[in-house]
Formats: structure tokens, C-alpha cells, sequence
């Protein structure tokens, strides 16, 4: 079974503080990361990504 990783754009954007959802150092996040980004991405790591636009945030869950 394959582990699914669920990366949320909060998660590698650079401006974000980490109390806002920011989870990895600023110095290797982006700013204002898009969904599209995300999966071009992941793609070029020959990841084969899910993108669930019904989905949201769980810090920002009226954002859908």
C-alpha cells in the first residue's frame, strides 16, 4: 500500500508563519504557493499527485 502525502499550500508558503500553518523553514518555502504549482511539482518528481478541489484547509476550511 502506498502512503499518500497531503501537502497543503499553507504548508510551503513563505509567508506563513508557523503558527499559521507554514511547515517546513522559510528559507525552502515559496511565497503564495498555487494548487497548480504544487502538482507541476510534484509531477516533475515523477509523484503522481491527487489535487481534491472540494477539499480545504483545515485552518481555513470556509476558503473552498
Amino acid at each position: 500500500m502506498v502512503k499518500k502525502v497531503i501537502i497543503w499550500p499553507p504548508n510551503i508558503d513563505s509567508q506563513k508563519a508557523r503558527s499559521h500553518g507554514r511547515k517546513i523553514s522559510e528559507k525552502y518555502a515559496v511565497p503564495s504557493p498555487t494548487l497548480s504549482e504544487i502538482k507541476k511539482a510534484a509531477m516533475q518528481l515523477d509523484l503522481n499527485p491527487e489535487v481534491e478541489k472540494s477539499k480545504a484547509y483545515p485552518k481555513e476550511w470556509w476558503s473552498v
